[in-house]
């Protein structure tokens, strides 16, 4: 059995942001979909970009 977690959140990631802030931990990964091959490294001027920064 596969463990996932997913959260639909908002799709620019401001909340990832948020997260990461209040917590004081890096995003080392994000999950663009639905399985483990879509997670990404997390990559802060392609944030920058989707968030219009």
């Amino acid at each position: 059995m596969k463990k996932k977690s997913k959260a639909d959140v908002d799709e620019k990631g401001g909340t990832a942001i948020s997260v990461s802030y209040v917590t004081k931990k890096p995003i080392l990964f994000l999950g663009t979909g639905q399985e483990y091959k879509d997670l990404e490294i997390f990559n802060k001027e392609k944030m920058i970009e989707k968030l219009g920064l």
